[in-house]
């Protein structure tokens, strides 16, 4: 009845290390000061929890061989957004500093938003000029355990 058992853990990364007050700044100019905490930690959770549909995403956007597509928002993001404002339900107003939005424009818009905070967050593996920087490792939430 012994038979091996093999284990992979994946590479952690730390966990985002932003100033709080450029946070903050983020968060009040792209989704707007009426935003909820719990949303707020909903987006920022979310986003750590995908590090490899980020990956995936940041790689749409850079194209490295002939015939590839540039894709601003990719289906991988657009799908997030999707979870994204499934999960929030009615509360998904509140990711949009302008309420006006049309239904049709709200999941590209969701998308904006994640991708301008996923490299804020510096959860992005390309730089600004399009190089490749390495792979997205998986947040460690270890730094921010409760005591």
């Amino acid at each position: 009845m012994l038979l091996p058992t093999v284990s992979a853990l994946p590479d952690a990364g730390t966990f985002p290390d932003i100033l709080f007050k450029d946070f903050s700044q983020f968060i009040q100019e792209i989704f707007g000061s009426d935003i909820t905490l719990s949303q707020v930690l909903i987006v920022l959770f979310t986003l750590t929890e995908n590090t490899d549909l980020l990956s995936l995403h940041a790689r749409q956007q850079n194209p490295k061989y002939s015939g590839e597509i540039h894709s601003t928002y990719s289906a991988w993001m657009k799908c997030l957004a999707c979870g994204l404002q499934e999960r929030l339900g009615t509360g998904q107003n509140q990711l949009f500093v302008h309420q006006d939005i049309a239904v049709s424009d709200t999941v590209v818009e969701i998308c904006k938003n994640l991708d301008a905070l996923a490299k804020v967050l510096c959860l992005y593996p390309y730089d600004s000029s399009g190089k490749f920087k390495g792979k997205l490792k998986a947040v460690s939430y270890e730094s921010i355990q409760a005591v």
